[in-house]
């Protein structure tokens, strides 16, 4: 997105194009072994072992892919998501209080009946 107020419009509208080109796509792939999100971005390009298996598994998945939606659909969520897990992996709380803590934010958003409940 670029903000109807921004300070350069157009430099960003043109930033988002070269980033979402196959050219610009494809640099992003070579220079940090990622899939990147435009179609056939990674065809011609000298892929490294890494982004060869993602794009392997990648392309034989088909159509059996997610994406991680709760991350926008329920950004409080994935705020304390992220703060937990630093929390577990830091060793500052322990598999129970960890799961404890995000099964009471998810009882929470289940409860309440302001949150839009998505489904797939």
């Amino acid at each position: 997105m670029v903000p109807a107020r921004a300070a350069n419009v157009n430099g960003g509208m043109e930033y988002l194009r070269l980033m979402l080109s196959k050219e610009g796509a494809g640099r992003f792939a070579e220079l940090t072994a990622s899939v990147p999100g435009v179609r056939g971005a990674t065809d011609g390009i000298q892929a490294t072992p890494a982004l060869a298996s993602l794009s392997a598994g990648l392309a034989a998945a088909g159509s059996d892919v997610f994406s991680w939606n709760f991350r926008t659909w329920y950004a409080t969520y994935s705020d304390i998501l992220k703060t937990e897990t630093a929390n577990l992996l830091a060793g500052r709380t322990d598999a129970a209080g960890y799961l404890a803590t995000l099964q009471a934010e998810t009882d929470r958003l289940a409860a309440d009946a302001s949150v839009t409940k998505y489904r797939r």
